[in-house]
């Protein structure tokens, strides 16, 4: 009977430590900028996220998973005809994030992103169409900011820099503001 209560205890000590998690979605959109190697154009666009996060409370470390989809375009003209080019992407990356900040209304925050991208480039002109993928390496680094509208909703502000290794960008990098809404549950 003793060993059994002890089991009980442990498991039920152990169980406690999980309820110290704290989960985070972070749902976000914004302007991007890219700079495709063998262009002088810039390619603009906008980026869709979505993020899911945990750390162990009172951590100030985040551990998370990013899903995100950005869409670049740009137009090369020259004398006789007129290029458009896209570029399609989606992101997954892991995005580990230190807070830093004892606030509870602003925390600001540093993070990095490591991952894959998947990437399909179009052009289309007067000479000929083109439609290729491809995929590559995605890291980056960031920097912003959470403004608690409540104890467990917030808004996020943030920038981050990306590297992009494939094809399609030949190792291009990209610019990404974004405003978006989490919840910390």
């Amino acid at each position: 009977m003793k060993h059994f209560l002890f089991v009980m205890l442990a498991l039920t000590l152990m169980s406690l430590s999980s309820f110290a998690q704290e989960n985070i979605i972070t749902l976000s959109g914004g302007y991007t900028f890219a700079n495709p190697e063998g262009s002088d154009e810039l390619a603009t666009g906008f980026r869709i996220n979505g993020l899911y996060e945990f750390n162990l409370s009172p951590s100030k470390v985040a551990h998370g998973l990013n899903l995100g989809y950005i869409l670049n375009s740009y137009s090369e003209t020259n004398q006789f005809t007129t290029v458009d080019f896209k570029f399609r992407t989606w992101a997954l990356y892991y995005a580990p994030k230190l807070i830093l900040g004892n606030s509870d209304k602003f925390k600001f925050f540093l993070k990095g992103a490591l991952g894959m991208q998947f990437s399909k480039f179009s052009s289309e002109g007067a000479v000929a169409d083109l439609d290729v993928s491809d995929l590559g390496l995605y890291i980056g680094a960031g920097a912003g900011g959470m403004y608690y509208i409540q104890p467990n909703v917030f808004l996020n502000l943030e920038y981050e820099w990306a590297y992009l290794s494939n094809s399609l960008y030949n190792d291009g990098f990209m610019n990404t503001a974004q405003l978006g809404i989490g919840y910390r549950f």
